[in-house]
């Protein structure tokens, strides 16, 4: 099939069930309290965090594991299929995207010691969006892919069911 110039076959997306998972099995990696508060810093300036409740946020903090990266490290790689969501900690990390797996790379934004990352293959399962390559030695906290969508995805299920319930009330 001949594409016109500068046209590029697009990736489907898609939703995953937003149902509990059965076979889903809380995950608990030890943390010191220094690192459990590390945590509580990095994803408090994270927007996804901020539909969950107390016990989903704990939940959350249990799972995740620390990530020590070099200057120069490819966290993740555009195209792949997403496996984690990432936190930073602290760090220099730079984005870059490509229009196919041929093409340059082209320098989109850089993160310093704030952000986060990787939640849109995770929650759209679809291929990774961008590259993003360490710049600095730094620190991340990243959280498996089963584990955030059980917690963040059920949070925003419940709240979509709670305004559902809300707006049934109200008289048209």
């Amino acid at each position: 099939m001949n594409r016109p110039a500068g046209r590029q076959r697009r990736y489907s997306v898609s939703a995953e069930s937003d149902r509990q998972s059965s076979s889903y099995h809380k995950v608990v990696i030890p943390k010191t309290p220094e690192q459990l508060e590390r945590i509580k810093a990095a994803t408090s300036r994270s927007i996804l965090f901020t539909s969950c409740d107390v016990q989903q946020k704990s939940d959350i903090y249990d799972a995740m594991s620390e990530v020590k990266c070099n200057a120069g490290d490819i966290i993740i790689k555009q195209f792949d299929s997403g496996d984690y969501f990432y936190v930073i900690d602290h760090g220099t990390f730079e984005v870059f995207t490509q229009e196919t797996k041929d093409s340059p790379q082209k320098h989109v934004f850089t993160y310093v010691n704030v952000g986060s990352f990787g939640e849109l293959a995770l929650m759209y399962n679809c291929p990774r969006a961008a590259t993003v390559v360490a710049k600095t030695d730094g620190e991340l906290w990243k959280v498996d892919r089963e584990t955030f969508r059980h917690i963040i995805i059920e949070s925003a299920a419940q709240k979509r069911k709670q305004f559902e319930q809300l707006i049934s009330t109200i008289p048209i």
